[in-house]
């Protein structure tokens, strides 16, 4: 059974009144205080790291739903790129997911914010110290994709300052879910994503989270790149610089004919600024080459900015 379902960030910039042209942004951005992941503890340490470190609480009120949360989290991790480590309770740092219910997801307690009567989920204490409350005992009866959805959609708030996909009260009077806004002037499926709401949208990563997710990072397109051989016969890859301003790394990535990938340090390089730069590389019958550029750690391990040079 699929239902609709609202869920929306709470914190300080959302007490700001904010103006019409904020509606359907692909991330949070305020017109004062400007994007507003630069305040997000969670966005930095992953950026900086790959990681994000999330805890799961429950309040006395919710359903135990420690699975679906690992679930939902796994789903982003392996399909975006980043890694997701659960530590316990109170470790400094970890994004901190509470399974709620009754009157403790309505207004709150000691450990997070209020998510309001009309919410099933939402971010509290946004941005600057962002807290996943979820009402796992009104989604007790909701199917399994429904569920996971409703998370999915409140973690791409918190690690990536995703926006409302929906079209939102304070523009419109009323909240609407898709297909309401599918198609023109927005790219047709756009807001068909789980960051929307309602009965039509995807249950799973699509396309629109992909790209998202690669804009609010900022991660980068790879470079052009070709093989090349010194006069020896030594293989190396070479690439162009300067196709992307915000780069400040490349690196070569690997994949066997048995299907493992794998770099290492020495496939890493700085830009240095010069036009052109290359790497040698190990031949391997059927050894196939990647290159990608990136500024941060969460571009390094990125899915979808990664580029084939060749095979061997």
């Amino acid at each position: 059974m699929r239902r609709l379902f609202i869920a929306f960030v709470l914190g300080f910039f959302a007490l700001v009144a904010a103006p019409v042209t904020a509606d359907h942004q692909i991330t949070f951005i305020h017109d004062t205080y400007g994007d507003l992941a630069q305040y997000n503890p969670i966005i930095k340490s992953l950026r900086g790291t790959a990681t994000v470190y999330w805890s799961y609480e429950q309040d006395s009120g919710g359903v135990y739903a420690h699975a679906e949360v690992a679930q939902a989290l796994q789903e982003l991790s392996s399909d975006l790129g980043f890694f997701a480590v659960e530590v316990a309770p109170g470790t400094p740092g970890a994004l901190r997911i509470f399974s709620s219910g009754g009157v403790e997801f309505i207004y709150g307690n000691a450990k997070h914010g209020g998510c309001g009567t009309w919410a099933i989920g939402c971010v509290t204490e946004f941005p600057t110290d962002p807290k996943l409350v979820i009402d796992t005992a009104t989604m007790q009866p909701w199917g399994l994709r429904s569920r996971l959805e409703v998370a999915l959609h409140e973690l791409m708030h918190a690690i990536a300052n995703l926006a409302e996909g929906y079209r939102e009260e304070y523009v419109y009077g009323t909240a609407s879910c898709a297909p309401v806004d599918d198609g023109p002037p927005y790219a047709p499926g756009m807001h068909r994503s789980f960051m929307n709401c309602g009965l039509t949208n995807n249950q799973f990563v699509d396309w629109y989270v992909r790209f998202a997710w690669a804009y609010a990072h900022e991660i980068e397109n790879p470079p052009p790149a070709w093989f090349g051989r010194h006069p020896d016969g030594t293989p190396f890859v070479y690439w162009e610089n300067g196709s992307d301003s915000r780069a400040r790394y490349v690196a070569l990535v690997f994949s066997e004919p048995n299907g493992f990938w794998w770099s290492r340090p020495e496939y890493f390089a700085a830009i240095n600024g010069q036009p052109y730069q290359g790497l040698i590389v190990p031949e391997s019958p059927g050894r196939c080459v990647w290159v990608k550029q990136m500024h941060d750690g969460v571009g390094y391990y990125a899915r979808y900015s990664i580029a084939l040079v060749g095979c061997f």
